[in-house]
């Protein structure tokens, strides 16, 4: 469980400096869907809930 919590923590906090970065309202967008996407496909092949591993994502990027 550790591990899943860890991920999802360095997820987040990979897109926050993406989003950080960048000052393009497009980019943001494709950005958010791709750590969506990677989030879900990551939980899924770690056998864990896809949101309740978005809602860690989005706790450590806001």
């Amino acid at each position: 469980m550790l591990d899943v919590i860890a991920s999802c923590l360095a997820l987040g906090y990979a897109t926050y400096r993406m989003l950080k970065s960048i000052n393009s309202y497009q980019e943001e967008v494709l950005i958010t869907l791709a750590s969506v996407m990677g989030g879900y496909a990551l939980a899924n092949h770690l056998h864990v809930s896809g949101p309740l591993s978005m809602v860690m994502v989005d706790w450590k990027s806001s």
